[in-house]
Protein backbone atom coordinates (compact mmCIF):
# COMPACT_ATOMS: atom_id res chain seq x y z
CA UNK A 1 0.00 0.00 0.00
CA UNK A 2 1.11 3.53 -0.76
CA UNK A 3 0.26 6.86 0.78
CA UNK A 4 0.39 10.15 -1.11
CA UNK A 5 1.09 12.91 1.40
CA UNK A 6 -0.63 15.67 -0.54
CA UNK A 7 -3.83 13.70 -1.20
CA UNK A 8 -6.78 15.19 0.71
CA UNK A 9 -9.40 12.72 -0.50
CA UNK A 10 -11.00 10.87 2.41
CA UNK A 11 -12.87 8.36 0.21
CA UNK A 12 -10.62 5.53 1.40
CA UNK A 13 -13.24 2.94 0.44
CA UNK A 14 -12.57 3.69 -3.23
CA UNK A 15 -10.26 1.04 -4.77
CA UNK A 16 -8.39 3.83 -6.58
CA UNK A 17 -7.49 5.66 -3.37
CA UNK A 18 -3.69 5.79 -2.89
CA UNK A 19 -3.92 3.94 0.44
CA UNK A 20 -5.28 0.86 -1.36
CA UNK A 21 -2.40 0.22 -3.79
CA UNK A 22 1.16 1.23 -4.65
CA UNK A 23 0.45 3.20 -7.84
CA UNK A 24 -0.03 6.63 -6.32
CA UNK A 25 -2.65 8.83 -8.03
CA UNK A 26 -2.46 7.10 -11.41
CA UNK A 27 -5.55 4.83 -11.11
CA UNK A 28 -7.67 7.72 -9.88
CA UNK A 29 -6.57 10.05 -12.68
CA UNK A 30 -7.08 7.33 -15.29
CA UNK A 31 -10.66 6.82 -14.10
CA UNK A 32 -11.30 10.58 -14.02
CA UNK A 33 -10.08 11.06 -17.58
CA UNK A 34 -12.09 8.08 -18.81
CA UNK A 35 -15.33 9.25 -17.19
CA UNK A 36 -14.87 13.03 -17.60
CA UNK A 37 -14.54 13.55 -13.87
CA UNK A 38 -12.59 15.89 -11.61
CA UNK A 39 -10.67 14.30 -8.69
CA UNK A 40 -12.46 14.55 -5.34
CA UNK A 41 -9.45 16.32 -3.84
CA UNK A 42 -10.02 19.22 -6.26
CA UNK A 43 -13.59 19.60 -4.97
CA UNK A 44 -12.32 19.58 -1.39
CA UNK A 45 -9.65 22.15 -2.15
CA UNK A 46 -12.21 24.44 -3.80
CA UNK A 47 -14.27 24.44 -0.59
CA UNK A 48 -17.87 25.53 -0.25
CA UNK A 49 -21.02 23.42 -0.25
CA UNK A 50 -21.03 20.92 -3.11
CA UNK A 51 -24.24 21.84 -5.01
CA UNK A 52 -24.60 18.66 -7.10
CA UNK A 53 -24.20 14.93 -6.58
CA UNK A 54 -21.75 14.08 -9.36
CA UNK A 55 -18.02 14.54 -9.86
CA UNK A 56 -17.98 15.52 -13.55
CA UNK A 57 -16.61 18.65 -15.20
CA UNK A 58 -20.06 20.24 -15.04
CA UNK A 59 -20.34 19.51 -11.31
CA UNK A 60 -17.02 21.19 -10.62
CA UNK A 61 -18.10 24.19 -12.71
CA UNK A 62 -21.33 24.40 -10.67
CA UNK A 63 -19.31 24.41 -7.44
CA UNK A 64 -17.01 27.16 -8.66
CA UNK A 65 -19.96 29.25 -9.83
CA UNK A 66 -21.65 28.79 -6.47
CA UNK A 67 -18.46 29.84 -4.67
CA UNK A 68 -18.18 32.93 -6.88
CA UNK A 69 -21.72 34.09 -6.07
CA UNK A 70 -22.14 36.57 -3.22
CA UNK A 71 -25.04 37.26 -0.88
CA UNK A 72 -25.59 40.95 -0.21
CA UNK A 73 -28.33 43.24 1.14
CA UNK A 74 -30.73 44.25 -1.64
CA UNK A 75 -31.03 47.89 -2.68
CA UNK A 76 -33.61 50.01 -4.48
CA UNK A 77 -31.79 49.24 -7.73
CA UNK A 78 -32.57 45.53 -7.28
CA UNK A 79 -36.36 45.86 -7.08
CA UNK A 80 -37.16 44.97 -10.70
CA UNK A 81 -34.88 41.93 -10.70
CA UNK A 82 -36.29 40.72 -7.40
CA UNK A 83 -39.84 41.09 -8.70
CA UNK A 84 -38.90 39.19 -11.87
CA UNK A 85 -37.47 36.43 -9.66
CA UNK A 86 -40.71 36.31 -7.66
CA UNK A 87 -42.78 36.13 -10.84
CA UNK A 88 -40.64 33.26 -12.09
CA UNK A 89 -41.85 31.18 -9.13
CA UNK A 90 -45.56 31.46 -10.01
CA UNK A 91 -47.09 28.14 -10.96
CA UNK A 92 -44.25 26.12 -9.47
CA UNK A 93 -45.28 23.21 -7.28
CA UNK A 94 -45.96 24.20 -3.66
CA UNK A 95 -45.60 27.92 -4.41
CA UNK A 96 -48.50 29.78 -2.68
CA UNK A 97 -47.75 33.08 -4.40
CA UNK A 98 -49.98 34.76 -6.98
CA UNK A 99 -50.05 37.83 -9.20
CA UNK A 100 -50.76 40.05 -6.19
CA UNK A 101 -48.19 38.66 -3.74
CA UNK A 102 -45.33 39.28 -3.28
CA UNK A 103 -45.84 42.85 -4.47
CA UNK A 104 -43.66 45.91 -4.88
CA UNK A 105 -45.05 47.01 -1.52
CA UNK A 106 -43.70 43.79 -0.03
CA UNK A 107 -40.26 44.55 -1.43
CA UNK A 108 -40.43 48.17 -0.21
CA UNK A 109 -41.29 46.98 3.29
CA UNK A 110 -38.38 44.53 3.29
CA UNK A 111 -35.99 47.21 2.07
CA UNK A 112 -37.17 49.64 4.75
CA UNK A 113 -36.29 47.04 7.41
CA UNK A 114 -32.96 46.00 5.83
CA UNK A 115 -34.58 42.60 5.59
CA UNK A 116 -34.07 41.57 1.95
CA UNK A 117 -30.96 39.73 0.78
CA UNK A 118 -30.01 38.60 -2.70
CA UNK A 119 -27.43 36.27 -4.19
CA UNK A 120 -25.69 37.71 -7.21
CA UNK A 121 -23.64 35.83 -9.78
CA UNK A 122 -21.80 37.98 -12.29
CA UNK A 123 -23.98 40.91 -11.24
CA UNK A 124 -27.24 39.03 -11.87
CA UNK A 125 -29.67 38.15 -9.06
CA UNK A 126 -30.21 34.40 -8.87
CA UNK A 127 -31.82 34.07 -5.43
CA UNK A 128 -33.39 36.07 -2.62
CA UNK A 129 -34.61 35.65 0.94
CA UNK A 130 -36.30 37.93 3.47
CA UNK A 131 -36.40 38.31 7.22
CA UNK A 132 -40.12 38.46 7.79
CA UNK A 133 -42.49 39.54 10.52
CA UNK A 134 -45.87 37.91 10.04
CA UNK A 135 -48.16 38.38 13.05
CA UNK A 136 -50.22 35.31 12.12
CA UNK A 137 -47.12 33.13 12.03
CA UNK A 138 -45.73 34.66 15.23
CA UNK A 139 -49.03 33.88 17.00
CA UNK A 140 -48.74 30.12 16.42
CA UNK A 141 -48.56 28.26 19.72
CA UNK A 142 -45.90 25.79 18.61
CA UNK A 143 -42.92 28.13 18.90
CA UNK A 144 -40.77 27.66 22.00
CA UNK A 145 -41.09 30.46 24.54
CA UNK A 146 -37.64 29.57 25.85
CA UNK A 147 -36.20 30.42 22.42
CA UNK A 148 -37.87 33.82 22.13
CA UNK A 149 -37.36 36.13 20.44
CA UNK A 150 -37.57 34.05 17.30
CA UNK A 151 -37.09 35.32 13.78
CA UNK A 152 -38.75 34.17 10.59
CA UNK A 153 -37.25 33.69 7.15
CA UNK A 154 -39.62 33.99 4.21
CA UNK A 155 -39.92 34.56 0.47
CA UNK A 156 -37.01 32.29 -0.39
CA UNK A 157 -36.75 32.26 -4.17
CA UNK A 158 -34.19 30.70 -6.49
CA UNK A 159 -34.04 31.19 -10.25
CA UNK A 160 -35.59 28.17 -12.01
CA UNK A 161 -32.37 27.81 -14.02
CA UNK A 162 -30.31 27.57 -10.82
CA UNK A 163 -32.33 24.92 -8.98
CA UNK A 164 -30.78 21.85 -7.31
CA UNK A 165 -27.41 23.50 -6.69
CA UNK A 166 -27.61 24.01 -2.95
CA UNK A 167 -28.46 27.71 -3.33
CA UNK A 168 -31.61 27.60 -1.18
CA UNK A 169 -29.59 26.08 1.65
CA UNK A 170 -26.95 28.79 1.32
CA UNK A 171 -29.60 31.50 1.44
CA UNK A 172 -31.20 30.00 4.54
CA UNK A 173 -27.81 29.68 6.23
CA UNK A 174 -27.06 33.33 5.50
CA UNK A 175 -30.46 34.38 6.81
CA UNK A 176 -29.85 32.49 10.05
CA UNK A 177 -26.50 34.22 10.50
CA UNK A 178 -28.13 37.63 10.06
CA UNK A 179 -30.87 36.81 12.57
CA UNK A 180 -28.29 35.70 15.12
CA UNK A 181 -26.32 38.92 14.61
CA UNK A 182 -29.51 40.88 15.26
CA UNK A 183 -30.10 39.22 18.61
CA UNK A 184 -32.66 36.53 17.78
CA UNK A 185 -32.40 33.31 19.79
CA UNK A 186 -34.10 31.08 17.24
CA UNK A 187 -35.47 30.87 13.74
CA UNK A 188 -38.73 29.40 12.52
CA UNK A 189 -40.00 28.43 9.13
CA UNK A 190 -43.19 27.13 7.52
CA UNK A 191 -42.76 24.40 4.90
CA UNK A 192 -45.49 22.81 2.79
CA UNK A 193 -45.93 19.33 4.26
CA UNK A 194 -45.77 17.73 0.80
CA UNK A 195 -42.60 19.52 -0.36
CA UNK A 196 -40.21 16.63 0.27
CA UNK A 197 -37.19 18.36 -1.27
CA UNK A 198 -37.54 21.41 0.97
CA UNK A 199 -38.20 19.25 4.03
CA UNK A 200 -35.01 17.32 3.37
CA UNK A 201 -32.98 20.50 2.97
CA UNK A 202 -34.18 22.00 6.24
CA UNK A 203 -33.64 18.77 8.16
CA UNK A 204 -30.00 18.88 7.03
CA UNK A 205 -29.78 22.38 8.52
CA UNK A 206 -30.78 21.08 11.94
CA UNK A 207 -34.39 22.28 12.08
CA UNK A 208 -36.86 20.48 14.33
CA UNK A 209 -40.51 19.94 13.49
CA UNK A 210 -42.53 21.53 16.29
CA UNK A 211 -46.06 21.69 14.90
CA UNK A 212 -48.47 21.88 11.98
CA UNK A 213 -50.81 24.56 10.69
CA UNK A 214 -53.12 25.47 7.83
CA UNK A 215 -52.50 28.93 6.36
CA UNK A 216 -52.70 30.58 2.96
CA UNK A 217 -54.73 27.59 1.68
CA UNK A 218 -51.84 25.19 2.34
CA UNK A 219 -50.92 22.60 4.94
CA UNK A 220 -47.63 23.54 6.57
CA UNK A 221 -45.20 21.90 8.94
CA UNK A 222 -43.67 24.28 11.47
CA UNK A 223 -39.91 24.09 11.86
CA UNK A 224 -37.76 25.76 14.50
CA UNK A 225 -34.06 25.92 15.34
CA UNK A 226 -32.05 27.48 18.11
CA UNK A 227 -29.44 29.95 16.86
Amino acid sequence: MSNVDFCTCNETGCPNHPTNHDKGCTPCIEKNLREREIPACFFKKAGGVKPTEGWHFEDFAALMNANAAEIVPATENDKEEVMALYRAQLGREFCPWNEYYPSYETIDDDLSRDALFVMKENGRIIASISIDKDDAVEALECWSKELAPGGELSRLAVSPKMQNRGIARKMATHGMAVLKERGFKSIHFLVNRHNKKALQSYSHLGFNKVGECFMYNQEFLCYEKEL
